[in-house]
């Protein structure tokens, strides 16, 4: 049986895997659209705490270029 988790591509060249920001029972998903969804959810949640920390102090924390990132789904059997 298959199952599959994320990866989120970003354009410095950077991967972030989804399965280090979760405990370990949450690490795979049963479908390809479960996993694609989470990794769009984190991407979301990550450009959202980029806003917060800005609107928090923006003299420590200036926005950067947004990265939109690519979220990547990733089988594994």
């Amino acid at each position: 049986m298959s199952r599959f988790y994320y990866e989120i591509h970003l354009s410095s060249g950077e991967v972030l895997d989804g399965r280090e920001f979760v405990d370990e029972d949450s690490q795979y998903f049963d479908t390809e659209s479960d996993a694609f969804e989470a990794g769009m959810e984190a991407l979301s949640a990550m450009h959202l705490g980029e806003e917060l920390s800005h609107m928090s102090n923006p003299g420590d924390y200036p926005m950067a270029d947004v990265d939109d990132g690519e979220v990547i789904v990733v089988e594994e059997y």
